[in-house]
């Protein structure tokens, strides 16, 4: 729909910059516009405000949309009091035209993030705050984070994600450090967000990375970068910071 209002002011002001009318009612014109920017302006904050704390990308959407009808009120009034000041009439649909460039500007910017949602595209912000949470809470038992996969459907979030655990651990201590992982996501993103955990047995390849203490199956020293701390790029990858070393 914005978009179509930008085509539509296209197709209105291009004849009329070759060709430029007289104006009239200026006066009423210029208020009645001023009086609903100015509801527009107040509306379209609280929209956005409300669709960015939701993560409702329609309301969000709907907020932008009158958020580009205000800067069109200011360009209208603006392009108007030019025209009385100068009397150069193609003032008026050179500033309208380019309002229609800004307005085109805003629906290419949401129509990209809608294709994006729709298209389960990756969200960095997201990934980035979960690796945050688990690089400030980590035990010294969370040798690796890899497989990490999550998307925002409107207000909830689903994570899934894989921790190589030492391959000594039986089956209830795994559980429970699993649970710990989804209690701390579960703190961030609410009770209703969709978390999985799966833990992985780690093998030797992940003994230079480990600083598990007093581990009798270890088969190398720690190296002197022990623990790096884990990472976007390293949390997606299929068997994380080194290949091939999970066995989810």
């Amino acid at each position: 729909l914005i978009v179509l209002a930008a085509l539509a002011i296209f197709t209105q002001a291009v004849p009329r910059f070759f060709d430029p009318q007289p104006l009239h009612n200026l006066n009423f014109g210029v208020a009645l516009v001023g009086f609903a920017g100015a509801v527009n302006g107040v509306l379209a904050g609280l929209l956005i405000r409300v669709g960015r704390n939701s993560h409702s990308l329609a309301l969000e959407a709907d907020g932008k949309h009158l958020l580009t009808d205000v800067v069109t009120s200011v360009g209208v009034i603006g392009s108007l009091f030019l025209v009385r000041l100068t009397g150069a009439l193609w003032l008026d649909p050179l500033v309208a035209c380019l309002v229609a460039v800004n307005i085109l500007v805003t629906g290419a910017k949401l129509l990209r993030e809608s294709v994006g949602r729709l298209m389960d595209k990756a969200d960095p912000e997201l990934l980035q705050q979960i690796v945050d949470i688990l690089n400030s809470h980590r035990q010294v038992d969370w040798i690796s984070l890899h497989q990490l996969r999550a998307r925002r459907y409107g207000p909830r979030v689903h994570i899934d994600l894989h921790m190589v655990l030492p391959r000594y651990y039986d089956l209830e201590q795994s559980h429970r450090r699993a649970e710990e992982i989804e209690g701390l996501l579960h703190q961030a993103f609410g009770v209703e967000a969709e978390i999985i955990v799966h833990t992985d047995p780690c093998t030797a390849k992940w003994c230079p990375v480990c600083a598990q203490e007093n581990c009798a199956l270890r088969s190398a020293a720690l190296e002197s970068q022990a623990r790096p701390p884990f990472t976007v790029s390293d949390a997606m990858a299929i068997h994380g910071h080194h290949e091939g070393a999970g066995n989810g």
